[in-house]
């Protein structure tokens, strides 16, 4: 009798043992569902990073750009500030030229000093709608210039969004890897104490 309650006992214990295994196996493999499905979350969290990195480097790219636009355009409109500044010299001096040529010619003839003042009027008029023309000119690169300046921040301000959003999803990478890595350390320290 004592053999036959042996062998009972046996029988339950391997019944037991079975049911501990299967249940394992069943966990085992929920585990494995769930971090399939972590790799491929990471996987994507990847993608999305990598996209947005070179969202940033294109953005960078454009920004350097515009910036070298902006240093162009300012030494522009310093470079005709400057022809501007020559010419008002160069025009003050014609004028002192004119005005010591008509006193030395003052006992000239009414016709001749009329003809020197039309001659002056139209060259102060030719030189004074150059001269309209070029702070034209120089009022649109400052324009210009401003709406560079304005992009240039604004695409500032998107780098700053997108380098934020990376970090968030770096945080976010972390947090799932080390999920993962505690996931694998629990499933393997559940191996070795069944075995």
């Amino acid at each position: 009798m004592a053999l036959d309650d042996k062998i009972i006992e046996l029988k339950l214990q391997l019944h037991s043992v079975s049911q501990q295994n299967f249940k394992l196996e069943r966990k085992v493999n929920s585990l494995r569902t769930r971090e399939h499905i972590l790799t491929e979350e990471l996987a994507n969290l990847k993608i999305t990073y990598e996209f947005s990195h070179s969202q940033i480097t294109e953005l960078s790219s454009e920004l350097s750009q515009l910036k070298y636009q902006k240093a162009i355009i300012n030494v522009c409109a310093k470079s005709e500030e400057a022809k501007i500044e020559v010419h008002l010299s160069n025009l003050d001096k014609h004028k002192k030229s004119y005005d010591i040529l008509f006193n030395k010619e003052r006992a000239m003839s009414a016709v001749k000093r009329e003809h020197l003042k039309q001659k002056e009027v139209e060259e102060k008029e030719i030189v004074r709608q150059k001269m309209v023309k070029i702070l034209e000119k120089n009022e649109q690169q400052t324009k210009a210039a401003a709406a560079i300046e304005d992009e240039c921040v604004a695409i500032e301000r998107e780098c700053s969004s997108l380098m934020n959003r990376n970090k968030a999803i770096m945080k976010r990478l972390r947090r799932k890897l080390i999920e993962t890595e505690d996931t694998r350390r629990e499933l393997t320290k559940n191996r070795f104490s069944d075995n």
